[in-house]
């Protein structure tokens, strides 16, 4: 349930940055997400090393936003998260599994041998997802004015991920069908391929 609510704040972040900025100023709502990251980190899982490197980036995000009072840092969030994402997405393609494999398998469901090659794919087009997104929540922050920043980063690039998923889903089927159709003619060959293999 925390994780749950935690997760919905960091969604509805661009809103409270809309809402707040004026009555709360950059520092408190800098300190407000850097405290919903840490919790989110917490529960995860996350601890160590990384849980120190958390801690300090937090403190340091905070600490410019109070002394510099730039709001363009608080906006810049929506950029260093598809940045992170794309990283994260990028380090799989080059060491697999795919970031995509590994969340079915810890989900326990089943990755068919045929599957990797086609995650693999899904994970490109992603990292290049993010890539676009993150190029255009940058601009938002640095040339558009903060409703327009708000209605992208709070709404459009999750309504443009629902379109992704459900191209993607919708490909999966096609994938799936494809395959099965070669295997079928691989274990029942018609009478035209036994003849030419013949």
């Amino acid at each position: 349930m925390a994780r749950a609510l935690i997760v919905l704040l960091l969604l509805a972040y661009p809103f409270g940055v809309y809402v707040g900025l004026e009555r709360l100023g950059p520092a408190v709502l800098g300190g407000l997400l850097a405290t919903l990251f840490l919790l989110r980190l917490w529960i995860v899982g996350t601890r160590g090393r990384q849980w120190g490197l958390a801690i300090a980036l937090a403190l340091a995000f905070v600490a410019a936003l109070t002394l510099t009072r730039n709001d363009t840092l608080l906006k810049f969030y929506p950029v260093l998260l598809n940045a992170g994402l794309f990283v994260l997405f990028a380090a799989s393609l080059v060491r697999p599994p795919t970031v995509i494999e590994r969340g079915l398998r810890l989900a326990g469901q089943d990755v068919p041998p045929e599957a990797p090659p086609y995650l693999w794919w899904v994970t490109l087009v992603w990292c290049g997802f993010f890539v676009v997104n993150g190029a255009i929540a940058a601009w938002t922050a640095l040339a558009a004015p903060l409703s327009w920043w708000t209605v992208y980063n709070g709404l459009v690039s999750y309504g443009l991920m629902a379109v992704l998923f459900g191209a993607e889903w919708l490909a999966r089927g096609v994938y799936r069908r494809r395959h099965a159709r070669q295997v079928e003619s691989a274990e029942h060959p018609s009478v035209e391929q036994r003849h030419g293999a013949g």
